[in-house]
């Protein structure tokens, strides 16, 4: 887990669990491949979930990664927009292109999990109508693979006041059956 970040008054203790918020979310890769089948679905949904940054960096990928990346950004934004909701209390208006999805390193493209990495960033203001801004940071990891990829992310109350930030730790464990053919993937 990330440690959190430097308090001007010293050293910050963890976050109580019962402050601890949760946000998951799972994309079933052979489910949505079709949905992006054609040129215009993809750059409606493109232009719907991609910020102004992620559009820039997306036109430099080739279609079959920019499909791949585009379901890891939605991810990554469902599960940070829900670890947001429940610290704000009331949800923000979702919508995805107002946050900023970056991965560390490329999602898996072949039958092998890949670790996944990405940050998320939301700037914005409280839903409360107080007109105060409120930016908020996620971290999130998961695995990928050819089939599936999962993200999930930890919030809790910032040490810093007007800060939100979220972190997780995860990791996927293979229960081997002799009965059972073997797994798909391998984390080797």
């Amino acid at each position: 887990m990330l440690p959190p970040p430097p308090s001007p008054d010293g050293p910050v203790s963890p976050p109580n669990p019962a402050t601890l918020r949760v946000g998951n979310d799972v994309v079933d890769l052979e489910w949505v491949r079709d949905r992006l089948a054609t040129p215009e679905r993809e750059a409606r949904f493109l232009r719907r979930i991609l910020s102004d940054e992620e559009q820039a960096a997306f036109s430099a990928l080739d279609r079959q990664e920019r499909a791949t990346r585009a379901w890891v950004s939605w991810a990554a934004k469902e599960a940070a927009f829900k670890i947001h909701t429940k610290l704000l209390g009331a949800p923000p208006v979702f919508r995805p292109a107002g946050y900023t999805a970056r991965l560390d390193g490329p999602p898996a493209s072949d039958d092998r999990f890949a670790p996944l990495t990405v940050a998320v960033a939301w700037s914005g203001p409280h839903p409360d109508g107080s007109g105060r801004e409120v930016p908020f940071a996620a971290r999130l990891t998961g695995w990928s693979g050819d089939r599936f990829l999962h993200l999930a992310g930890v919030g809790a109350p910032a040490p810093l006041p007007g800060i939100l930030e979220a972190q997780l730790e995860t990791g996927v464990e293979w229960i081997e059956d002799p009965d059972l053919p073997p797994s798909p993937g391998t984390l080797d």
